[in-house]
C-alpha cells in the first residue's frame, strides 16, 4: 500500500464537498436563519439588570446559548462521519474511490469537522448581520452586531492579574481537552453504531460520564487546585481521544469490506 499523499487526501475532500454542495448550502441557510431567530429571541428577553460588573448579561446569555447549540451541532456532525457508508451503494462508491483508507478517513474527518465548523461560524455571523440589518431598518431593538460587541467584551476580560490569567488558562486547557475527547467519542460512535448513531453515542456518553463522576472523586488527584490538576485531567483525555480516533480508523478500514457488520444497532 502506498504512503499517505496529501494531494490525494485533498482531492478526496474536494470530491466530498462538491458532491454534497447542495446539502452544505442548505445547512448554511438553516444555520443563518436559526442564528438570527435565536439572537432575536434572546434580545427580546428582558433582564432586571442588563449589565453586571461591566458585562452585558444579554450578550453573555446569547453567547453561551449559541455556543451550546454550536457544540451540539458539531457533535452531531462528528456522529455523521461514517453515516453514509451504511448502504451497499455508498460502501461500493467509497471503496472504489482512488485513495488510501487513511486519506479517506482524514478527508471525512475534515469534511464533517473542519468544514462544518467553518459553515457554522459563517452561518452564525451571517445570521447576526441579518438580525442587525433587520432591527436597524425597522428601528426595532436597534443595536450593534453581536460579533463586534462580543469582541469588545473579550477585550475587557480581567487579564490584568496573575490569578485571573491562570483561571482563564485552566478553563481553556480543560475545555479544549474535553472538546477533543468528546469529538473523538462521537467519531468512534459513528464508526461503531450502524443506526441512530447520534442517539446511541449520546446515551453511551452519558453512561461513561456518570461512571467517571462516580470514580473520579476517589482518585488521589481529586481536590487538588491549580494548573497541575487541570493538566492531569487534560492529559488522559487527550490520550483517550487518540485511542478513540485510532479505533474509529480501525473500524473504518473494516467498513471497506462490503456488507461488513460489527454490530446491528
Amino acid at each position: 500500500m502506498r504512503r499517505f499523499n496529501f494531494k490525494s487526501y485533498w482531492n478526496t475532500f474536494k470530491w466530498m464537498m462538491f458532491s454534497n454542495h447542495r446539502d452544505l448550502l442548505a445547512i448554511l441557510g438553516g444555520i443563518t436563519l436559526a442564528a438570527a431567530v435565536a439572537e432575536e429571541m434572546m434580545i427580546m428577553t428582558t433582564f432586571n439588570r442588563t449589565e453586571v460588573n461591566g458585562y452585558n448579561i444579554q450578550l453573555m446569555a446569547m453567547a453561551f446559548f449559541l455556543s451550546f447549540l454550536g457544540s451540539a451541532w458539531m457533535m452531531y456532525g462528528a456522529s455523521r462521519t461514517f453515516a453514509d457508508t451504511k448502504s451497499r451503494h455508498a460502501a461500493i462508491t467509497l471503496l472504489m474511490h482512488p485513495a488510501t483508507n487513511l486519506e479517506k478517513f482524514l478527508a471525512r474527518i475534515t469534511y464533517y469537522t473542519i468544514l462544518w465548523l467553518v459553515i457554522t461560524v459563517v452561518g452564525a455571523t451571517l445570521g447576526d448581520i441579518l438580525r442587525y440589518c433587520f432591527n436597524n431598518i425597522t428601528d426595532w431593538h436597534a443595536d450593534t452586531p453581536m460579533l463586534i460587541t462580543s469582541l469588545d467584551t473579550w477585550t475587557k476580560l480581567p487579564f490584568d492579574n496573575e490569578k485571573n490569567t491562570k483561571d482563564i488558562a485552566e478553563a481553556i486547557v480543560f475545555t479544549t481537552a474535553l472538546s477533543i475527547w468528546t469529538h473523538s467519542f462521537y467519531v468512534l460512535g459513528s464508526a461503531f453504531f450502524r443506526r441512530n448513531r447520534f442517539l446511541f453515542t449520546t446515551i453511551t456518553l452519558c453512561i461513561v460520564q456518570i461512571a467517571a463522576g462516580s470514580v473520579i472523586p476517589y482518585t488521589p488527584v481529586f481536590g487538588q487546585s491549580g494548573l497541575d490538576f487541570t493538566t492531569l485531567a487534560a492529559i488522559p483525555m487527550i490520550a483517550l481521544a487518540a485511542v478513540q480516533y485510532w479505533l474509529a480508523y480501525f473500524i473504518f478500514t473494516r467498513m471497506q469490506v462490503i456488507n461488513n457488520k460489527w454490530i446491528s444497532l
